[in-house]
């Protein structure tokens, strides 16, 4: 309880304007804190808006292996617009990025909230949009091959109270975390390389979100403050069993 207590200090005490990225590829939690009541499978599909130049929809693939666990899968497209480049050139990227990450049940730690806490890793190497390895460059020149590589990881706290807000069970939660992104353009031609790294951040991320439970699932939707943007992500889950 102490060590919990002691972690939770920590991250209320870190200098919350470092500015920090989106959980990248990933999704807002969307559940309660109380993992017992969890499917021990389930499928979430949502879709992801950070910033006008990054969006990504995306599935995650939850299971349980105990009543205190659960773990998950998380596999999403994601679409860049307008990133710099070597030489300030902008440039647009699509593809696809991976990641999971484990839940565990925090127990006795308030009277009237449950208490769970998580760890995420996210990444991805997304070649530019419509990129024509077979094509020439300015002059004759090999066509240059530019992609944006990303990775982040993120420790949280999911909190949820024990009684919902309504009869109809829908409830809210929130989040508190700390979470270290980086991101990269790079370009790479037959006889040299480049990168620009465009974002390397950490800081602390506030999470705020309600679900409503609806027949074999729930429906969700939640924010994550990042300081600089907020990730506004939306969804529904579906136990399969």
């Amino acid at each position: 309880m102490k060590s919990i207590l002691s972690v939770f200090t920590f991250l209320f005490t870190l200098p919350v304007c470092l500015p920090v990225s989106a959980e990248l590829m990933g999704m807002v939690p969307g559940r309660s804190a109380y993992l017992a009541t969890e499917p021990n499978l389930s499928v979430d599909v949502g879709a992801n808006w950070y910033t006008n130049q990054l969006q990504w929809v995306g599935s995650r693939i939850n299971f349980k292996p105990s009543p205190r666990v659960v773990t998950y899968l998380d596999v999403s497209v994601l679409g860049a617009t307008g990133l710099e480049t070597d030489n300030s050139r902008l440039a647009d990227f699509l593809g696809a990025g991976y990641g999971g990450g484990i839940m565990f049940a925090v127990p006795d730690f308030f009277v009237a909230y449950d208490v769970a806490f998580y760890a995420t890793y996210h990444s991805s190497v997304i070649d530019e949009f419509e990129f024509d390895p077979t094509s020439s460059g300015t002059a004759g020149t090999s066509a240059v091959r530019q992609s944006l590589q990303q990775s982040q990881w993120s420790a949280a706290f999911l909190l949820s109270p024990l009684d919902p807000l309504f009869e109809s069970g829908t409830s809210w939660y929130s989040s508190l975390g700390f979470v270290s992104t980086s991101a990269r353009t790079k370009a790479e031609a037959s006889s040299s390389a480049s990168s620009v790294d465009y974002q390397q951040k950490n800081g602390v991320a506030f999470g705020l979100g309600i679900f409503k439970p609806i027949r074999n699932g729930r429906l969700f939707a939640g924010f994550e403050w990042l300081v600089d943007n907020p990730l506004v992500g939306v969804g529904a889950s579906y136990s399969i069993r």
